[in-house]
C-alpha cells in the first residue's frame, strides 16, 4: 500500500478551532496579569467539570480490533516533491513544506498525563519513533493540555528542533525543562514568524485550563 500523504498549502497558519470574532486585534486581553477571554469568563470550573463528567452517560471507547496503522519512515517522505502532511495521532501532524518540516502539538508518551501509569493512553503507537523523525523546522504548539504539551516528547525532540512555536506565556514551561532561549518563539494573538519561506501566524481561541498537579502559566 503506498502512502498517500494529503497535500497542504505552502503557507501554515495556525488557525485554531473556536476563533473569537470579537477578538482584539490589538493583541491577548489581560486582567491583574492574567489573560482572559474577550467573551467573558468560562463558567465552569474544576468541581463543575468532575461533577459533568460524572454524570454525564458514558460509552465504551474500547477497540474491538487493532486500529489499521502504515508505519512512516523518513525514506518515504523525502521523495514527496509536494506539500504534505502526515497525521501522526490526536493533534500530532508532521507537515513536509519544500524542504522543511514542521510539527505540531508532539504527543510521543503513552499517556497524556504527568504520570505513565495513569491517565489517558493512546489507543496505538505513533507510525513513527520519535528517534526516526527529520530535523524538525519548528514545532507549533497549541496550548498546555498534557494530550498537547507532552514534556517527554518536548525534551527528547530538542536536539532534533529549530525553533519551539508558542502561545505568549507558554514559554515558561519550556525554559523550566532547560530548552535553549534562542529555540522558543513567544506570539501573541495576530503575530507572525517568518521562518525561511514558512510563515506561522497566531490565532485567538476560546479554552480553559484546570491547575491541577502543576500549575500552568497563564498563556495567550
Amino acid at each position: 500500500m503506498k502512502l498517500r500523504p494529503r497535500q497542504v498549502p505552502p503557507i501554515l497558519f495556525l488557525v485554531l478551532s473556536m476563533v473569537s470574532h470579537l477578538a482584539s486585534a490589538g493583541g491577548a486581553i489581560q486582567v491583574d496579569g492574567e489573560f482572559v477571554n474577550d467573551v467573558g469568563p468560562w463558567q465552569m470550573n474544576l468541581t463543575g467539570a468532575i461533577k459533568a463528567m460524572r454524570t454525564t452517560e458514558q460509552y465504551d471507547n474500547s477497540l474491538s480490533s487493532p486500529i489499521p496503522m502504515q508505519r512512516l519512515d523518513i525514506a518515504t517522505m523525502e521523495h514527496i516533491t509536494v506539500p504534505a502532511l502526515y497525521p501522526l495521532g490526536h493533534s500530532t501532524v508532521l507537515l513536509k513544506l519544500g524542504e522543511d518540516y514542521v510539527l505540531t502539538d508532539p504527543m510521543f508518551s503513552e499517556r497524556a498525563s504527568p504520570f505513565q501509569w495513569f491517565g489517558p493512553k493512546r489507543f496505538h503507537p505513533p507510525p513513527i519513533d520519535i528517534r526516526a523523525l527529520p530535523d524538525i523546522k519548528a514545532v507549533v504548539i497549541s496550548h498546555d493540555h498534557y494530550d498537547h504539551l507532552d514534556k517527554r516528547s518536548i525534551t527528547r525532540l530538542a536536539e532534533k528542533v529549530e525553533k519551539l512555536v508558542v502561545p505568549l506565556g507558554m514559554g515558561r514551561h519550556l525554559r523550566r525543562w532547560g530548552l535553549p532561549e534562542t529555540s522558543i518563539i513567544e506570539l501573541d494573538w495576530w503575530q507572525d514568524v517568518q521562518l525561511g519561506e514558512l510563515t506561522l501566524a497566531a490565532t485567538p481561541v476560546i479554552g480553559a485550563t484546570f491547575p491541577v498537579l502543576e500549575p500552568p502559566p497563564t498563556y495567550a
